[in-house]
């Protein structure tokens, strides 16, 4: 009967993939979101030592085998705002004066499951949107006829994950996680001869592939240590955009080390460090301007979360995420249609638990608000003087909702 719920479970939430995935979407650190399910997003996107959810996937595979058989469920709504001024640029459109975007509100779907196999192995699987930028400026960045185009663009990430985790002993697991992608790219951004895109503004989409590998030590009932590293993810072209991506949009590699303390039985503290190298992706994020690219630098960031428990049916959550600024101030100007967030988010959540009612004693419902503070960037010119003087600004607010079954 599980495996059948389980097996429903999956084909509805794909459906709402198919239904949801091609909604705009704005992310955060970067093209990421600062957290993934609601509870993990109630801490800012602290998790890498302190396995809550399927998350963990994500997060390190580690953690699969520190959680019950569960499978959770989750919709984030994302409401941004971009604001950008070209007017003071040479090279930019001078009726673009501080001009809002247009942007609609993004629901992301998200959802997986654990499945313990014996008290060693865990297998997890799941499927999540997880980066994605864009914008829609009712007026072109550069002064285009009739600004007919130079204005719009959407990059969305999906990713399937089939994981597993190893048990050394009680106090150190391995995680290792196979990563399936599809992106998808519309754009109507001009080439530096001043015509757009052979694309057209027309949806494309890429897949590609890649791993990540966990590790998990609990010396202490009270401590835990993790570290995740996930490979760069590679991806085949946009060919409806090979004018400006002709080697592709591959997604950089990370790294992350956490540390999560139980001072108290119902207080848990975690801290991550994080480390995503664009500069060596491969494909347009880590080009140079000067040859082609988007100019994005290696972010290098810290996120904190802290999760208390006053009663059994209440679990309250806060956190703070800080990280580098995707591109620096010389790279405003070209960035301007990509809409890529700020650099400090503050978040605060809630979960709900009913151990002793008949019907929810297994259910977990989680709620979470995550707040990207603005951030502008005005271009100095360095790499170009026509691009001096450009402006760029991006704030979010993210709701999410997460369901859970522990079995």
């Amino acid at each position: 009967m599980i495996l059948k719920w389980l097996r429903n479970f999956w084909k509805t939430l794909f459906v709402f993939f198919l239904i949801f995935y091609t909604s705009q979407s704005q992310a955060a650190d970067g093209p990421f979101l600062p957290g993934y399910m609601a509870i993990n997003e109630g801490m800012a996107g602290a998790g890498i030592a302190l396995p809550l959810d399927t998350s963990v996937l994500l997060n390190n595979p580690a953690g699969l085998g520190d959680l019950p058989p569960m499978v959770n469920t989750n919709f984030t709504m994302v409401f941004p705002h971009s604001v950008m001024s070209t007017s003071d640029a040479p090279f930019g459109n001078p009726e673009a004066v501080n001009v809002g975007s247009n942007d609609d509100p993004a629901i992301l779907p998200g959802g997986g499951s654990v499945f313990p196999v014996n008290k060693r192995i865990s297998l997890g699987t799941g499927a999540f949107a997880v980066a994605g930028f864009g914008v829609d400026f009712p007026i072109s960045r550069t002064p285009v006829p009739d600004n007919a185009f130079d204005n719009h663009s959407f990059f969305g990430l999906l990713k399937i994950i089939a994981a597993a985790s190893y048990k050394i002993h009680e106090k150190l697991s391995v995680g290792a996680a196979f990563h399936l992608n599809r992106s998808v790219l519309e754009t109507n951004t001009s080439l530096p001869d001043g015509t757009q895109t052979a694309g057209l503004d027309k949806q494309d989409a890429a897949i590609g592939f890649g791993f990540g590998l966990g590790v998990l030590y609990k010396p202490f009932a009270w401590l835990s240590m993790g570290l995740n590293y996930t490979s760069e993810q590679y991806f085949d072209e946009f060919e409806r955009y090979l004018d400006i991506a002709p080697q592709g949009v591959n997604i950089p590699q990370q790294l992350q080390v956490g540390l999560a303390v139980t001072p108290l039985k119902n207080l848990k503290v975690a801290t991550d460090f994080f480390w995503i190298n664009n500069e060596g992706a491969g494909g347009a994020l880590g080009t140079p301007i000067t040859e082609g690219g988007l100019g994005w630098q290696d972010q290098y960031g810290a996120k904190v979360g802290v999760q208390y428990q006053p009663i059994e049916n209440l679990i309250v959550r806060t956190g703070y995420n800080y990280v580098r600024p995707l591109y620096p101030s010389n790279a405003a100007f070209v960035n301007i249609n990509n809409g890529t967030g700020g650099n400090q988010h503050v978040a605060a959540g809630v979960g709900l638990r009913f151990p002793n009612h008949k019907l929810l004693k297994h259910s977990d419902f989680d709620f979470s608000y995550i707040h990207t503070f603005q951030k502008e960037i005005t271009d100095d010119g360095s790499i170009d003087p026509g691009f001096a003087g450009a402006r760029v600004a991006t704030a979010i607010r993210a709701f999410s909702v997460e369901f859970g079954l522990r079995f």
